[in-house]
């Protein structure tokens, strides 16, 4: 797609700080390159506090995205009854689990063992509305010290009760599709649509967040930085599970070091790459979330051969 249809899609003609496109030569440039000394720890530590009862599968498509996005360690928080759900799928990850229900205390006490253990936090992906996930978005709003993505359930409790955003530390992603953003805002999505840019940049200054704005052309705003607009992905990525994906991604690329808005514009172009190679594999139509995994090795991999290659 040229930038002129990208332009007209997103309303960036509207951005304030002017907007920019990754080229592969780009995100090459900064993508870090990985130490051949290191060890696991080196590579960074996420926490993913997600999933919930019927809801496991969220937790894994992030869990396993963070670990195929060059994260050393994974480390899930979810509801107790997804203990064996979480182990067979995903063995590579670590666990932390609590009881739907249980008391703050508790609670709160191991999550805050848990957040200082990680490099970087995400919240959110299929937690559901309970009573006991708006406890854990509290806490975490209001404790955690480390960079932290908000994404699904976490943005729909985070839209009832906005002044949490003041709460959290300095780097922080929202990663809103439009429907999560018209609740942000609390207005319709068809007074979004044509104006993304716009909105995005104003809430993102407002709040002091990197805001990741989700569509068939997504953008990242943030503050006094020029809008970022993908230039990668395709309609087969229009799928349950794509956001998981993508925001495994994020906290993984946060864990290993980049800033909140690096972090959020390369894990959206590398998102994007891996849907448009496994399109070419599978077919748009076919295309499931969880094929996004095998796309991201393959993308990251063209990346190390061309960093191999200089």
């Amino acid at each position: 797609m040229h930038k002129e249809e990208w332009i007209a899609i997103t309303g960036a003609n509207e951005a304030r700080n002017g907007f920019f496109t990754f080229t592969q030569a780009d995100v090459w440039n900064q993508l870090k390159p990985r130490d051949p000394y290191g060890n696991k720890g080196t590579f960074g530590k996420a926490l993913i506090i997600a999933g919930s009862y019927q809801m496991a599968g969220a937790a894994i498509l992030s869990a396993k995205a963070a670990l195929r996005g060059g994260c050393g360690m994974v480390r899930v928080v979810t509801v107790e009854c997804n203990r064996i759900i979480l182990q067979t799928a995903c063995p590579e990850s670590l666990l932390g689990t609590y009881e739907e229900g249980e008391a703050r205390d508790g609670l709160q006490e191991r999550l805050y063992a848990w957040m200082d253990w990680a490099d970087a936090v995400l919240i959110g992906p299929g937690l559901s509305m309970s009573d006991t996930a708006k406890t854990l978005l509290e806490l975490v709003c209001t404790c955690c010290k480390k960079p932290l993505i908000i994404d699904a359930d976490g943005l729909n409790l985070l839209a009832r009760e906005l002044d949490l955003l003041e709460e959290c530390p300095q780097d922080v992603i929202l990663t809103p599709h439009m429907g999560e953003m018209s609740r942000l805002l609390g207005c319709e999505i068809s007074e979004i649509t044509g104006h993304m840019t716009s909105f995005g940049e104003a809430f993102a200054e407002a709040h002091r967040v990197v805001l990741a704005l989700k569509n068939a052309r997504s953008v990242v705003c943030a503050g006094n930085h020029k809008t970022y607009l993908n230039s990668t992905g395709n309609d087969g990525m229009a799928t349950a599970g794509s956001g998981d994906v993508l925001a495994g991604l994020m906290v993984s690329l946060l864990a290993q070091g980049y800033d909140a808005y690096t972090a959020a514009c390369l894990g959206m172009y590398i998102h994007g790459a891996a849907g448009d190679l496994m399109a070419e594999e599978v077919g748009r139509a076919a295309l499931m979330a969880s094929d996004l995994w095998d796309g991201i090795g393959k993308c990251l991999l063209k990346f190390e051969r061309l960093r191999d290659t200089v």
